[in-house]
């Protein structure tokens, strides 16, 4: 589970409600590709599919998680908005690679069991990138979208 959060101050945004909020959310949610998504009153959740063949990761920025959440919460002074994200597609392509490949090479190495710590090198790498390009890339991309938020509702 991946959790980040950010703050609306709401003398920035003057008159704004949680649900006008919420839409500007969803609709970011729905221009970065995810398959479906759902508001309530105080929350837009989504979801994607198991595995996500997202060739730019970079792009869309949603392409780390299975399913997720935002929820916002009025707190006097501010609105808090907290994000909530199942990371287990994060390892889904990898694992997919990596068996492929594994088998590739068993194949190419003639039954070789070589192919065996290949096949787990490619998916640790996999991993271990997606999992720091998440923690890296997202939390500047949801801060970024806080604020491209904020200049919309001015």
């Amino acid at each position: 589970m991946f959790i980040t959060s950010a703050r609306f101050i709401k003398d920035q945004i003057p008159g704004t409600t949680i649900r006008q909020l919420l839409l500007l959310y969803e609709r970011e949610l729905q221009e970065q590709g995810v398959d479906s998504t759902s508001v309530d009153k105080v929350s837009v959740a989504f979801t994607n599919g198991a595995v996500g063949w997202e060739f730019n990761p970079f792009y869309n920025k949603l392409s780390f998680f299975t399913k997720g959440e935002i929820r916002i919460t009025d707190e006097g002074k501010e609105y808090l908005v907290d994000f909530r994200g199942d990371t287990t597609r994060i390892v889904t392509v990898p694992a997919i690679v990596a068996v492929l490949a594994g088998v590739v090479f068993f194949f190419l190495s003639e039954f070789s069991w070589l192919a065996l710590p290949i096949a787990c090198g490619l998916f640790a790498l996999g991993v271990i990138g997606r999992f720091i390009n998440m923690n890296i890339s997202f939390p500047v991309y949801f801060a970024w979208l806080r604020n491209n938020i904020e200049n919309r509702v001015i």
